[in-house]
């Protein structure tokens, strides 16, 4: 009967260290899937950062662009006035932003919708 006893209390004993073993492989999973999970939190923000900022920058272009349209128009009435080159048409943007302490292109947006009113 001790025997038995002895036996049962082994088994028991054997079963609870294959239970720590198992308990202690499923923390190290956990572990190492955290750390997976964390390096691609990681790589989710960089990805969303690029995205925002070649968004920006594609605004940006858009803006450049646009505003780009209206000095050449502004250049354009500028010429046809002065009978100037488009250098030269530029030079008085730029004087006369710099004049009125304006933003160039706000000071071609004004010259080019004054050209546009009837």
């Amino acid at each position: 009967m001790a025997n038995e006893k002895d036996d049962r209390i082994a088994k028991l004993e054997a079963d609870a260290a294959e239970s720590d073993a198992h308990i202690a492989r499923l923390h190290a999973e956990a572990a190492a899937r955290e750390e997976h999970i964390a390096a691609l939190d990681a790589a989710a923000l960089l990805r969303d950062r690029r995205i925002a900022e070649l968004v920006a920058h594609i605004d940006g272009v858009l803006d450049a662009q646009e505003h780009r349209a209206v000095i050449e128009r502004a250049k354009g009435v500028i010429m046809s006035t002065m009978h100037c080159s488009p250098d030269a048409a530029f030079a008085v943007l730029v004087a006369q932003s710099q004049n009125e302490n304006r933003k160039l292109r706000d000071v071609a947006a004004e010259l080019a919708g004054l050209q546009e009113r009837p």
